[in-house]
């Protein structure tokens, strides 16, 4: 915690409107009236004029404070700067909240109630941050917002609460210093495949185009990928810009391929139906972290087809105020990283059997389904089936990602064999690809 004059402070929210206030008695007030007989008793003892000035400072005492207490509601501001908003997960974001006092008039017991991540990572808690603000200066609270999962967060001060110099009145001061952070999920990949893969046929001319053959024009330019040619680099733009830029060849050739996200909280909705058994200590969260690896996969596997030269669309549930609601995102690579903040962000949605409520909703789109998910329940592979069969474009075959983290299960011989068997099972019908625990093999 850091003093800093008012000079050197960021900009604060001056014109924020004020918001209801409200005066609490701590647990000290009980003292107050004791305070008032010893004052008048020992004033009428003595009967000097020091006592009878004692006992006048504590009957005036209260207008003190109504004068300490106004003073904090119309000069007390707070700002909130949180230089890089959006990190990948378990990666540190940086804030700093700015507390700053106007007056001549001190705050010696100020607390601040500070929305930070809670031991797990996984959602913000308030915090209670004890300070002192001086005439004309300010306090500076800094620290770092550590997330163990991808999604959007609230950080920041909810209000302060200021106290007097012998804490027996607490003053409830609304003001607010809010920002949105995004955890991001982890990159991965998945190799691209030319055998079985949805971006089968016409690999050879993709290739071509990937690369940057001369037969091909280039189209567009746009930021360095990972994976890209190095033949590809425009050298002149980079050179002015400091950064790595390429040129993007045309991918006309390409399918359309819709991949979709299961963001169900399967084990919170029937935990008996799942293959596996999660560990104790993931149990509470294990929705949470299989829906990072959904998400990851989904982007993994996006890259991929990009990178066959297929033209992808995500897609997955929301839950809005009218219900259920499909989200479509068409993906390219000049917008791959742009589809980390819109699609990397995507909260779990509420309701049971997805696959089952974007079939109807989806049955107009074309192209190849890739459906992604943690959960291997029957329920599950049926509503695949169905979103599959209810696409228009029946050519390709549809391919369904299973990806689960090992780690976070109980490990059991019984359930490596269930899981082994309910796949095989699939694999009749569709391409199956399972990623585990950052492996990535074909059945």
């Amino acid at each position: 915690m850091r003093r800093k004059s008012l000079s050197r402070r960021r900009a604060a929210n001056d014109a924020a409107p004020r918001s209801p206030l409200r005066l609490v008695p701590t647990g000290r007030f009980a003292a107050y009236p004791l305070i008032v007989i010893a004052g008048l008793l020992f004033a009428q003892s003595l009967k000097l004029p020091v006592s009878y000035m004692v006992f006048v400072f504590i009957l005036l005492w209260p207008v003190a404070l109504a004068v300490q207490f106004i003073a904090a509601a119309l000069f007390l501001r707070v700002s909130i700067d949180v230089p890089e908003p959006a990190a990948v997960k378990h990666e540190p974001i940086a804030f700093c909240v700015l507390i700053s006092n106007s007056c001549p008039i001190p705050f010696p017991f100020v607390e601040a109630e500070v929305l930070t991540p809670d031991a797990r990572g996984a959602k913000c808690v308030p915090v209670l941050l004890g300070s002192s603000i001086m005439p004309l200066a300010a306090c500076q609270l800094s620290g770092n917002a550590n997330f163990g999962f991808r999604g959007a967060y609230t950080i920041g001060l909810c209000r302060l609460y200021v106290y007097d110099c012998f804490r027996m009145l607490r003053f409830t001061l609304n003001l607010s210093a809010l920002s949105e952070v995004y955890v991001l999920p982890r990159r991965t990949s998945i190799p691209e495949k030319y055998t079985d893969s949805s971006s089968d046929p016409d690999m050879s001319q993709n290739v071509l185009r990937r690369h940057g053959s001369d037969n091909t024009e280039p189209s567009d330019i746009r930021s360095y990928l990972r994976g890209d040619s190095l033949k590809s680099i425009h050298w002149k733009l980079s050179a002015k810009s400091e950064e790595l830029i390429v040129k993007d060849y045309s991918r006309s050739t390409g399918r359309d391929i819709l991949i979709v996200a299961d963001l169900e909280g399967h084990y919170r909705h029937n935990p008996a139906a799942e293959v596996r058994t999660p560990a104790p200590e993931y149990t509470e969260v294990i929705d949470q972290l299989n829906s990072d690896l959904v998400v990851e996969s989904c982007l993994a596997a996006a890259e991929r087809e990009l990178r066959c030269g297929n033209r992808v669309t995500l897609c997955w549930l929301s839950e809005t105020p009218v219900g259920p609601k499909p989200n479509l995102l068409p993906v390219d690579l000049s917008s791959f990283d742009a589809a980390f903040r819109s699609f990397g962000t995507a909260p779990l949605a509420p309701y049971e059997k997805q696959a089952e409520l974007l079939a109807p909703m989806l049955a107009s789109e074309d192209g190849a389904v890739i459906y992604v998910t943690a959960s291997l329940a029957p329920e599950s592979i049926a509503a695949f089936i169905s979103l599959s069969a209810a696409n228009s474009s029946q050519s390709p075959r549809p391919e369904l990602i299973y990806c689960a983290d090992l780690g976070l299960y109980i490990d059991s011989p019984d359930e490596d064999a269930s899981e082994n068997e309910r796949l095989s099972g699939i694999s009749g019908s569709a391409d199956v690809t399972s990623v585990i625990a950052g492996r990535e093999v074909s059945a």
